[in-house]
């Protein structure tokens, strides 16, 4: 379950997902690599060596030079409730070093571990977590050299601390910034949850102002996915409640490098019953994109499955 892809630089990719029991003590992290036809590359392979407890919601990133980085949630390992930890892995897909912990700060829990990689070789981790003020959840990063060394110390990302921010998804853009998009719950857009978002310089410094992604507030929008597009632009996408006219719907919105939005606000889905939810976005070169997300009761014929919009890069909708 929960399953994270990357493609790396030789033009195959790398999956990587949750599996209950396979590492003899609860949940584990797992991989397999492809080549560009879809052929296996050799075994899958166990990514955490820490296999106390659970081992959860796995993130990878693939780096310039052909290997990878995966970052995931464990419990317990580092003495308190949950926290991030990563590994590298070299070009042919084998263990570089050993399983680090992203998160400096442990009391509490640090979970929901997004990494994303630079050209540069350099990559981010980022999570959500109780933090020194245990009474809420902020966003985390840290910025890592590619020997996986950290550069600079642990970032709060989030500025507007009321209630909880959760859901980080972190991206590096053409240029080098790095975007951190993640959900605020407690009326921060004026409503019920809305999404938020923070651009970073190569070092980890904030450039610009905490901003608002969406534009439609009522209700809840949660659950952000970026990706980047060329000219360090990028597309948000997220889900909504009521949006649609029904339940929960799948919205999306174009923003350039400045954090300013191109075009306005636009409805991915055209089914409208029930519930489209957990949206996921990818880029191609040219700057169209794809979002895919998950479809409940029986838009497929039975309970749920699993659908996809392409558009091109000014957010027109393509193959209706």
């Amino acid at each position: 379950v929960l399953p994270s892809i990357s493609t790396l630089s030789d033009g195959g990719f790398v999956v990587v997902w949750t599996s209950k029991n396979q590492d003899t003590s609860s949940f584990g992290i797992f991989g397999q690599r492809y080549d560009a036809a879809g052929e296996t590359i050799g075994s899958e392979f166990q990514v955490n060596t820490y296999t106390d407890g659970s081992q959860y919601y796995p993130s990878v990133a693939a780096l310039p030079d052909g290997r990878f980085v995966v970052a995931w949630d464990s419990a317990g390992q580092d003495g308190s409730n949950t926290g991030a930890y990563a590994q590298l892995f070299d070009s042919q897909g084998q263990k570089q070093g050993e399983e680090f912990q992203a998160n400096t700060f442990v009391s509490g829990y640090q979970s929901g571990a997004s990494v994303s990689s630079s050209v540069s070789g350099e990559f981010v981790v980022a999570w959500y977590g109780s933090g020194e003020d245990a009474d809420q959840l902020d966003i985390y990063g840290q910025f890592f050299h590619g020997d996986g060394s950290k550069k600079g110390a642990e970032i709060h990302v989030n500025t507007y601390t009321d209630g909880w921010q959760q859901g980080p998804h972190a991206t590096v853009l053409d240029g080098g910034k790095t975007l951190i998009a993640w959900q605020s719950e407690h009326s921060q857009d004026g409503d019920s949850a809305g999404v938020f978002a923070q651009y970073f310089d190569g070092d980890g410094q904030p450039d610009g102002e905490e901003f608002q992604v969406n534009s439609y507030i009522t209700n809840t929008q949660s659950s952000p996915s970026i990706a980047a597009t060329p000219g360090g632009s990028a597309v948000v996408v997220w889900h909504t409640v009521g949006q649609d006219g029904d339940s929960y719907g799948i919205a999306g919105q174009l923003i350039d490098p400045d954090g300013q939005n191109v075009g306005p606000e636009f409805v991915v889905n055209l089914y409208f019953q029930n519930a489209q939810q957990h949206p996921e976005v990818a880029a191609f070169p040219d700057g169209s994109f794809v979002v895919v997300w998950c479809g409940w009761d029986h838009q497929d014929g039975s309970g749920k499955g699993i659908f996809a919009q392409r558009f091109d890069k000014d957010g027109n909708r393509l193959y209706h």
